[in-house]
């Protein structure tokens, strides 16, 4: 044998026994009408199950040579959340170990109790699970080895549930109760180290509707039960009230039509609110209005009353197809790049106000430049840089030849050169130091020649210049050549000839013809020259 005990003992071991099992029939019994109802938040289960000890004495957590000490229990369990549970359980059997000798080290009846809570790892169907909580024991010696004590505890545990239907499961629940008392297996010594392990297996079934979202429908037919809504919705709510539960309506905070998914159209254009640009003013462009029919909404259209045509801009017409509307083109029939006429030059001066058409310019008519003033344009200026009076170049002379082409731009010429054009008159012999006297015929007709000349050209002024040799002074010779010079002009003037016309100079022996070392070259020096002017 492994143990005594008297018969009063065992009796009442029997009787509690009976009890417990009465009990346990009269709750399945219950449990089973309480669980028609919809899938519930509580469970009540019955379990069966071992006790082992760990204490003074030995370890029998893991020595399946023990006597199998069994238990019986009832839990109460509530379903809180997701992720929690709360239970109330508790179990009656025997508690004891052996050194596997002829008698017990220790026996007893035990009942013990515990609240706890208990923590699901998974969310899915197999709901694993860790728990702790705060129990009860209550021991009864029954070998006369040990002691009777009651002591708290703390039971810390594993388990594991299965449903295997929406009105029960199995659930599995090992929990190691950490023992406040350390007297129960008879043990002389103090260490607080009467502990226990209980393995369970049970059958737990649901009762009492579970209602989540609390609108008086159970979960298990509330298609929405964390929400609260409508029993003819099953359970899911018509937040704006217009008959289509939300997850159906496209605007479930707003009531609106079935027709447009529960949207409003307030204005009944047919594009519901949300969509509609305009939601109070009926129109057909995005639900605004388009006046002229041309498909820009008027509060987009620049032109609201004109149909923008092929080559609308902004609702507005552009009938040349420059990109410029025609109510701001100021060339609407003519395509162009300047307020929307052409601009040949591309100067950005518009041809109908471009002074230059055909010219590129920088000046606000279109014209180039007159960069040094002179009244004429650079790209007409000879001389851009320099102001003048010729094609945009200097006349130094005024002779109406432009320096630049001017051999002699300091005295006033004739084409081609704007030289002065000078006239002889052939030498004829004077005496070295003689007045100029005309007694010969041929001196006579060659002075006549040059008033013919001056008479035929009015314009031209003459410079009569008087030469000698070199015989005599150079200062007496610049004396006689002068008035050679001045009895000349006095004849031309006698001949009709207005003086304005006419000027001297006495020049001299300083530019002779010919070769004062002969005779025949000084009388050719003493002679009278002709410079033509304009």
């Amino acid at each position: 044998m492994y143990f005594t005990k008297n018969n009063h003992s065992t009796n009442q071991h029997n009787t509690s026994m009976k009890n417990l099992i009465l009990c346990v029939t009269l709750a399945l019994f219950s449990t089973v009408i309480l669980a028609q109802n919809d899938y519930s938040q509580w469970q009540l289960g019955v379990s069966g199950g071992k006790m082992v000890y760990n204490g003074d004495k030995g370890n029998s957590i893991f020595d399946f040579d023990q006597p199998f000490q069994g238990h019986v229990g009832l839990r109460l369990s509530k379903y809180l959340n997701e992720n929690f549970d709360l239970y109330l359980g508790g179990s009656m059997g025997r508690h004891g170990f052996t050194d596997n000798m002829v008698v017990n080290d220790f026996l007893g009846d035990v009942t013990q109790g515990q609240l706890g809570v208990q923590y699901k790892i998974l969310k899915g169907k197999f709901k694993p699970f860790v728990s702790a909580g705060l129990g009860l024991m209550s021991y009864t010696d029954v070998a006369g080895t040990g002691v009777d004590d009651s002591n708290f505890q703390i039971p810390l545990g594993i388990g594991a549930k299965l449903p295997l239907h929406n009105n029960f499961g199995l659930w599995w629940h090992s929990w190691y109760g950490l023992n406040f008392g350390d007297e129960y297996d008879g043990s002389i010594a103090n260490d607080n180290n009467d502990n226990h392990m209980l393995h369970e297996l049970g059958l737990g079934i649901n009762f009492g509707k579970q209602d989540r979202d609390g609108d008086g429908i159970g979960d298990r037919k509330d298609d929405c039960p964390d929400v609260p809504g409508l029993k003819e919705f099953n359970g899911c709510p018509d937040s704006d009230g217009d008959g289509l539960k939300d997850e159906d309506d496209d605007c479930p905070n707003v009531a609106g039509l079935m027709e447009f998914k529960g949207c409003p159209d307030t204005d009944g254009d047919g594009v519901i609110d949300k969509m509609d640009d305009c939601p109070e003013e009926a129109g057909t462009v995005d639900g605004c209005p388009d006046g002229d029919s041309d498909g820009v909404a008027d509060k987009d259209d620049a032109c609201p009353e004109v149909a923008e045509g092929p080559n609308g801009i902004d609702g507005c017409p552009d009938g040349d197809g420059d990109g410029v509307v025609d109510k701001d083109d100021a060339c609407p029939t003519e395509a162009g790049s300047v307020n929307g006429c052409p601009d040949g030059d591309g100067d950005g001066v518009a041809d109908i106000n471009d002074n230059c058409p055909e010219v590129k310019g920088d000046m606000a008519d279109g014209c180039p430049s007159d960069s040094d003033g002179d009244g004429v344009r650079d790209d007409q200026d000879e001389c851009p840089q320099v102001a003048g009076t010729v094609k945009g170049c200097p006349d130094a002379d005024g002779d109406g030849f432009a320096d630049k082409d001017d051999e002699c731009p300091n005295e006033r010429g004739v084409a081609p050169r704007g030289c002065p054009k000078r006239i002889y008159i052939a030498p004829y012999p004077f005496g070295s130091g003689s007045s100029l006297v005309y007694s010969k015929s041929r001196s006579i007709e060659e002075l006549d020649v040059v008033v013919s000349i001056m008479r035929a050209n009015p314009t031209i002024r003459v410079v009569v210049e008087g030469h000698t040799d070199n015989v005599g002074s150079e200062k007496a010779n610049e004396r006689v050549s002068l008035k050679r010079a001045e009895a000349v002009m006095a004849y031309l003037i006698e001949k009709g000839i207005d003086a304005s016309r006419l000027s001297t100079i006495g020049v001299g022996e300083a530019a002779p013809v010919g070769d004062n070392n002969t005779a025949e070259g000084r009388k050719q020096n003493r002679r009278v020259e002709f410079r033509v002017q304009r």
